[in-house]
């Protein structure tokens, strides 16, 4: 009888711990399941970043970036202002298009949404001809290098299509004592191929912080790259690069 017994539990043990194991496994998985669903969504700030660049003469950290995919090719690209890489950037001189990839070496930049995600990359994409905004002409005034992936922070696409005049648009950027704040809105002035024109209703943005960043529509696509402030009877200006200008710009130097 006692060895009967034993050989009961035995049996009974084998069952039960395996059974025990597959119950742990389950929960568990369902524990990872359910952490994966409340797991923080992609804001759309997510995909402004502010960009550092490592230069000759030191580290710049001045205006912001914004990451891109492409239809055509599916490449990801950070997009900035080519503005940023001479005075109005705060260096000494302006630098040309074919001067970046020498003098700046790295640039690593930090998701203004989630400033837990950073990129960093120095694959500079040669545009040719680009250089700073010219007053009301910023079409040849964009820089861009390549990404492999948007690295978990999302990323935007151009449109194609000039806005309206009275349509309303956000600039989205950081400032510097205004750190919760990534929308600026503006209302379209005039557009065409050469700029966008839009008023701020806010006054007091920082034009330095503002150098690159995207100008956005209702449905958070890029309608312009934000190249230059323009205080004008007690107004705030912006001109932009228009998105399908600088679209196409982009695209040609890829296919070079």
């Amino acid at each position: 009888m006692g060895i009967l017994w034993v050989v009961l539990m035995v049996v009974i043990f084998s069952i039960a711990v395996p059974s025990c194991r597959e119950e742990r496994k389950k929960n568990a998985a369902k524990t990872k399941g359910q952490e994966a669903v409340i797991e923080r969504p992609i804001q759309t700030e997510d995909a402004v970043l502010k960009p550092t660049f490592s230069t000759d003469f030191g580290e710049v950290r001045v205006g912001t970036a914004f990451i891109v995919q492409f239809d055509e090719n599916g490449q990801y690209l950070l997009v900035t202002a080519h503005s940023l890489f001479g005075r109005r950037g705060g260096l000494s001189r302006e630098y040309k298009w074919n001067e970046l990839s020498r003098v700046i070496s790295n640039v690593k930049a930090g998701s203004i949404g989630n400033p837990a995600k950073m990129v960093m990359t120095s694959a500079w994409l040669a545009v040719p001809e680009a250089e700073p905004s010219k007053m009301y002409d910023s079409s040849q005034d964009v820089a861009a290098l390549y990404l492999i992936s948007d690295f978990g922070m999302g990323h935007f696409e151009f449109s194609e299509t000039l806005p309206k005049i009275g349509e309303e648009v956000w600039l989205m950027t950081q400032m510097p004592n205004r750190s919760q704040q990534f929308r600026f809105s503006a209302t379209v002035l005039a557009a065409d191929e050469k700029a966008i024109q839009y008023v701020f209703t806010d006054a007091e943005l920082d034009p330095g912080s503002v150098l690159g960043a995207p100008v956005l529509n209702a449905e958070s696509k890029v309608m312009a790259i934000n190249t230059a402030l323009i205080a004008q009877d007690n107004k705030l200006i912006g001109i932009g690069n228009p998105a399908p200008t600088a679209r196409q710009k982009l695209l040609k130097a890829m296919a070079r």
